[in-house]
C-alpha cells in the first residue's frame, strides 16, 4: 500500500448492534481479527502504525455515534491515511451519510477499504461500486424494516403484546404468551401511582421515596420510573406502538378518565410555576440559619436571572453558581440510581449470569473500572466472562446517558428534594456545602 518509507497512519473501524450480533454474528472481535490479517498481508513490510476504533451497540441509522465522531475529528486533522471496515454497512446504511464520508475522506486524502466488497475507494471505479452497494444494502435494510413494522403491527391488531417483557401490573399469560394478563399485586401498586398523583396526595419524588422506603417490589424507585409508567396508555387497554394506537388491546388496569387526569395533573403543575427555581425551600443561610427567598433580577434586555435572597444578612446567591458547582454531584446520584435499574434489566436478558450480577459491587460497574478485569475476577468460564463483559459495556452505555440537565423541570425538582436535604450558603466565605440525604452519600471516588 505504501512505495516509499512514510510509516502509513491505518485505522480500523468495527461496529456492531446488540440486534445486528444477535442476528448475523458480526462480533466486533471478528471484525477486528479480519481487519488486522488484511494490514499484515498488505503491509508486509511493517511501514505503518494501527489503531482501531470499536464501535458497540450502535446503530448505522446515523453518523452520530462516539467512536464515529472520534474517528472523523482525526481525519479533519489530518491524523489518519487509510481507514478499513470489515463490510460496507459496519460504516453505514445510508447513501446520503456514505456522501457525506466520501466527500470528507477525499478532502483529507483518507481512502477507504472494505474488505468483504474489495472496494479501495482510490479509484473512481471504487468509489461508484460503493455507491451502488450501500444503495442497495439501505434499500435492502428498509425493506426488512417496513416488513418487521408491518408484522408488529398485525401482531398487535391480534390483541398480541409486540415487545419483550410484560409492563409492571402484567405478565405473560402462561397459556398464550404473546398476551397479557393482570398481575393483581402488581396492579394495586399502578392504581396507586395514578390516583396518588392524580389527586395530589403525593410529587413523584415523594412517592418513589415512600416506595422505596417500603422496599415495594424490592425495586429502585425513582422519578423517571414512575414517569415511564404514568406516560404508558397499557394501563387502560390501549397499545401504542409507531404512532398507531390499538385500544382495547389489553385487559385495563385503570379507566382512561383516571389516566387522562393523572397526566394533565402532571402538566398542569409544571405550567403553574411562573419561575422556574430548581432549589427552591432548600437554600439556607449559615450566617442565620435562615431559609433563603427565591429573587428574580433583570439584566440588559429585560433578561431575568434567578437567585436566592437572605432577608436578614442582605446577601445574593445565584442559582447558575449553585448548579455549575454541583452539576457533577447530580449526575453521579442520578446515574447510581440508574444502576440498579440497568443491572435488574440485564438480569433479565443474561438469566446465566444473573448471579454474578447480583454480587458485584455497584460502583465497580458505575466506575471506569475495565470489565475484563471484573469479569475475571467474578466469572469463571470464558462464556460467562464474555457475556458480563458485554453486559458491563452496554449498562455503562446507558447509564451515562442519564444527566440531569437533560431532566425537564419537574423532573429536576423532584430529584432535587428526593436526594438533598440542604444547600448551605456562607455570605463571609461566598461558599456553598451541600448536605445529601444520608441513603445518598456518595465517595469521592464516585463522583
Amino acid at each position: 500500500m505504501s512505495s516509499d518509507n512514510k510509516v502509513l497512519r491505518i485505522v480500523g473501524y468495527v461496529r456492531e448492534s446488540t440486534r445486528e450480533q444477535a442476528k448475523y454474528g458480526f462480533n466486533l472481535d471478528d471484525q477486528e481479527k479480519k481487519i488486522m490479517k488484511y494490514v499484515d498481508v498488505y503491509n508486509a513490510d511493517g511501514t505503518y502504525s494501527m489503531q482501531m476504533f470499536r464501535e458497540e451497540g450502535a446503530s448505522a441509522k446515523s453518523l452520530d455515534r462516539p467512536k464515529m465522531n472520534e474517528l472523523m475529528s482525526m481525519v479533519r486533522r489530518g491524523q489518519v491515511d487509510t481507514i478499513i471496515i470489515h463490510n460496507l454497512d459496519r460504516l453505514t446504511r445510508q447513501v446520503k451519510d456514505l456522501a457525506v464520508l466520501l466527500e470528507e475522506f477525499d478532502k483529507n486524502n483518507v481512502s477507504l477499504v472494505s474488505i468483504t466488497e474489495k472496494i479501495d475507494t482510490k479509484t473512481p471505479m471504487g468509489r461508484f461500486f460503493i455507491y451502488m452497494i450501500v444503495l442497495i444494502a439501505q434499500w435492502e435494510w428498509e425493506t426488512i424494516s417496513s416488513r418487521s413494522i408491518r408484522g408488529i403491527e398485525e401482531s398487535a391488531r391480534q390483541g398480541n403484546y409486540a415487545l419483550p417483557g410484560a409492563p409492571l401490573g402484567y405478565r405473560r399469560n402462561p397459556e398464550d404468551n404473546h398476551k397479557l394478563i393482570v398481575n393483581e399485586d402488581e396492579a394495586d401498586i399502578v392504581k396507586r401511582i395514578f390516583t396518588s398523583v392524580a389527586y395530589k396526595q403525593y410529587s413523584l419524588s415523594r412517592l418513589a421515596a415512600e416506595f422505596n422506603q417500603e422496599n415495594l417490589l424490592s425495586k429502585k424507585w425513582d422519578i423517571q420510573r414512575m414517569s415511564n409508567i404514568l406516560s404508558n396508555k397499557i394501563y387502560y387497554g390501549t397499545f401504542s406502538r409507531f404512532g398507531v394506537e390499538y385500544p382495547n388491546h389489553t385487559i385495563p388496569i385503570i379507566t382512561k378518565d383516571l389516566y387522562d387526569k393523572a397526566n394533565q395533573e402532571l402538566k398542569s403543575h409544571a405550567s403553574r410555576i411562573r419561575h422556574k427555581y430548581l432549589y427552591k425551600g432548600l437554600v439556607v443561610c449559615k450566617g442565620c440559619s435562615e431559609k433563603m427567598t427565591c429573587f428574580v433580577g433583570k439584566g440588559m434586555q429585560g433578561v431575568k436571572y434567578l437567585y436566592y435572597r437572605c432577608e436578614t444578612c442582605k446577601v445574593l446567591l445565584p442559582e447558575k453558581k449553585i448548579t455549575e458547582q454541583y452539576i457533577a454531584t447530580f449526575d453521579s446520584l442520578l446515574q447510581k440510581s440508574h444502576v440498579l435499574m440497568e443491572i435488574s434489566r440485564c438480569k433479565e436478558l443474561y438469566d446465566e449470569i444473573s448471579d454474578v450480577l447480583e454480587v458485584i459491587p455497584h460502583f465497580l460497574i458505575s466506575n471506569n473500572v475495565d470489565p475484563e478485569y471484573i469479569a475475571g475476577q467474578y466469572c469463571i468460564n470464558d462464556g460467562d466472562r464474555k457475556k458480563l463483559i458485554r453486559c458491563i459495556r452496554m449498562m455503562r452505555k446507558e447509564i451515562q446517558r442519564h444527566s440531569f440537565s437533560e431532566l425537564d423541570y419537574p423532573e429536576q425538582r423532584d430529584f432535587l428534594i428526593a436526594h438533598i436535604e440542604t444547600i448551605e450558603y456562607d455570605p463571609n466565605k461566598f461558599g456553598l456545602s451541600i448536605q445529601l440525604r444520608s441513603e445518598d452519600e456518595i465517595s469521592d471516588k464516585e463522583l
